[in-house]
């Protein structure tokens, strides 16, 4: 689930978003031996092992400045372990303290973490300080297990499998943004671009490890906000209680490839910029300008506190 602290309030099934952002690193490419490590009997944490992104921490990472001169950055965080575990207490602070979806009681030591975040990729996007300003995960289908296909058994998704040659899909969830940032300056302007930015992780986390499509739960809300900005999201189910009244959606990347190549929506104008040209829509293969583009308005998300 995803959801935010302080603005945006679906339940926490899916995830949190806002803003526009900067780049991944590479993730490795998920070839012959990542497909069967996908379905061998191998435990999830192994399995998950050929798609954990590797992060070199002795180089410069790439940032994007925001409309109003904030630095930030998203990156995939499994490898950089201070930042790991900032995103879990970022989550228990929003879904147990803030949002209480979750009974903090159940978490002591001030972290929220759950079964499924062994098998995930977690993103993290961070201020030019280094501190955390907003996380989100995608999910993995180790064992053909997704929280949402669990808690709604009627989601019209994956008749051939979940990591399949002609789909592959993941889950985006734990979304949060922390209630801290910009805390000298709120302005929705700098909210949105940290929401715009983890999805714009997601998306480029999602494409270095050739998935194609999400499946999120999320709020009706969430729903028109996301569809406003572009993102063809698609119900594949019906709404059920899952820390609130929510809704199974699906997203196919390659109709969101489509969008941002279609340039009718600014905010998703730099979501390409970084990826290797392997990763890249194909429209967008030769295109001079799409490592070149500036920051993207951030005013088709707008934040209310």
């Amino acid at each position: 689930m995803l959801t935010e602290s302080s603005s945006i309030a679906p339940p926490p099934a899916l995830f949190n978003v806002r803003g526009s952002g900067s780049a991944l690193f590479p993730l490795p490419v998920p070839g012959a031996e990542v497909e069967h490590r996908l379905h061998d009997s191998q435990s999830a944490e192994e399995r998950k092992r050929a798609l954990r992104p590797r992060v070199p921490p002795s180089e410069t990472r790439p940032v994007t400045a925001s409309p109003n001169g904030r630095i930030l950055q998203t990156e995939v965080i499994d490898g950089l372990h201070a930042l790991l575990q900032d995103s879990y207490r970022l989550r228990y602070q929003v879904y147990c303290v803030e949002r209480q979806f979750l009974p903090a009681a159940e978490y002591p030591q001030g972290v929220e973490i759950d079964e499924f975040d062994p098998q995930s990729v977690h993103v993290g996007v961070t201020n030019l300080h280094g501190h955390l300003a907003g996380t989100a995960r995608l999910i993995l289908p180790i064992g053909e297990r997704l929280p949402t296909l669990e808690h709604c058994a009627d989601v019209a998704v994956a008749n051939r499998g979940l990591w399949a040659s002609n789909a592959r899909w993941v889950e985006a969830s734990r979304l949060a943004v922390s209630r801290h940032y910009g805390a000298a300056d709120r302005a929705d302007g700098d909210r949105a671009h940290v929401f715009l930015t983890i999805l714009k992780g997601l998306y480029q986390a999602s494409k270095r490890l050739e998935a194609t499509h999400w499946i999120v739960s999320i709020e009706r809300s969430l729903h028109r906000l996301l569809a406003r900005a572009g993102f063809p999201f698609r119900q594949v189910g019906p709404a059920f209680d899952y820390m609130g009244i929510v809704a199974p959606y699906s997203l196919d990347l390659r109709e969101l490839d489509g969008v941002i190549e279609s340039g009718q929506f600014p905010a998703l104008s730099d979501f390409t910029v970084g990826l290797e040209p392997g990763h890249l829509p194909e429209a967008l293969v030769h295109d001079p300008e799409v490592y070149s583009r500036g920051p993207a308005p951030t005013n088709q998300l707008t934040c209310t506190s």
